[in-house]
């Protein structure tokens, strides 16, 4: 039985829920490049890259990491 597919994008407040922080932080993240969004063809949907989440969650574990 295979397993169900992961998005290759989300909605932003289904991806401020993956990481745990608010709309407006997202937000910022995907201002300063940090997170990687698109806005859908035709429409004002803005669909953030799971890819870019999956990133950016590694960056902040060698962050941490790094510094212990």
């Amino acid at each position: 039985m295979s397993q169900p597919m992961e998005p290759l994008a989300v909605k932003r407040h289904e991806a401020a829920r993956l990481l745990s922080v608010s709309v407006e932080t997202l937000d910022s993240l995907i201002r300063s490049g940090s997170i990687r969004a698109r806005q859908q063809r035709g429409s004002r949907t803005i669909l953030i890259s799971v890819q870019s989440i999956h990133e950016y969650l590694g960056d902040i574990k060698q962050q941490r990491g790094g510094r212990r």
